[in-house]
């Protein structure tokens, strides 16, 4: 299951790398200051987030508590948030119809951060805290 989660971590981490390197140097005469910003935060949040599905397992293993649960949310938190913002702004350029992706990305927000208390209750149920 970790494996999982550490191949995720790798990939996603790439990809905002990959994404970051297209944004500064292709997209900055394309997308308007806001918009620029708006794909930046994307960005930002998947490779955070990556790195964090790439050491939580080493970490919950080393103290001695899972929450998959936690990870799970961490990894939809990525997709919904991150990756929907990048759709917006893609659509939103070719003037194609975007307005159903809107409540997506506080959704995933949303499960990042209650994947984030998930692992926190994980950390604080250990009997030696």
């Amino acid at each position: 299951m970790e494996n999982k989660y550490t191949l995720t971590g790798f990939v996603h981490i790439l990809i905002s790398i990959l994404l970051g390197a297209f944004g500064a140097h292709a997209l900055r005469d394309v997308l308007e200051a806001s918009e620029m910003e708006s794909f930046k935060t994307a960005v930002h949040y998947m490779q955070f987030h990556g790195l964090a599905l790439l050491v939580l397992p080493l970490v919950q293993q080393q103290l001695n508590f899972k929450s998959h649960m936690g990870m799970r949310l961490l990894f939809w938190g990525i997709l919904f948030f991150s990756y929907s913002i990048l759709l917006l702004l893609l659509l939103k350029k070719n003037q194609l119809t975007y307005g159903f992706l809107i409540p997506i990305t506080p959704l995933g927000g949303s499960l990042m951060i209650a994947g984030w208390f998930l692992l926190l209750w994980g950390f604080l149920k250990r009997k030696d805290v």
